[in-house]
């Protein structure tokens, strides 16, 4: 839809998820703006709130709905590597990091000093649940190996 044709109580994708168009008005007179290309998206995020805008044609409103669920999923994937995670194995866990050795040579430090960590899970409007691990260094705080798993095996 072009933003010229939104009108109060159209929903818009935004970075949070979505937002209800409340008011629209014309900004003075007419300024110059420009078209940008990126290789493989035409959808970007703009402005504060982190709207989802595109210029692709609106026959192609699924595949946009495709890009805005995949973009959510992208977001929701970084939120979880920030996160301080649960440690699933090494340390003071139940279960022991057999990993740990490889890792340590690989990275270095002391297999000690590494334990697999998860985050919180993640559902997102498709059904689909996703959660990352991460293998982490307790002394140093580096963090390696990012992977998303699919619990129940998507």
């Amino acid at each position: 839809m072009r933003a010229a044709e939104l009108v109060p109580g159209d929903t818009v994708a935004t970075r949070a998820g979505t937002a209800t168009v409340v008011r629209v008005a014309p900004h003075g007179a007419p300024e110059v703006v420009y078209n940008l290309r990126v290789e493989r998206t035409a959808r970007y995020l703009v402005g504060a709130c982190g709207a989802v805008v595109h210029n692709s044609p609106c026959d192609r409103a699924r595949e946009a709905a495709e890009e805005t669920s995949k973009l959510h999923k992208s977001f929701a994937s970084r939120a979880q590597m920030g996160e301080v995670g649960e440690t699933m194995a090494g340390a003071d866990a139940r279960a022991a990091f057999r990993g740990a050795k490889r890792i340590a040579e690989e990275y270095g430090g002391d297999a000690a000093d590494w334990v697999k960590r998860r985050s919180s899970s993640y559902t997102a409007r498709d059904g689909a649940k996703f959660e990352t691990h991460w293998v982490e260094n307790i002394r140093t705080g580096e963090r390696v190996e990012f992977k998303t798993k699919f619990p129940g095996g998507f």
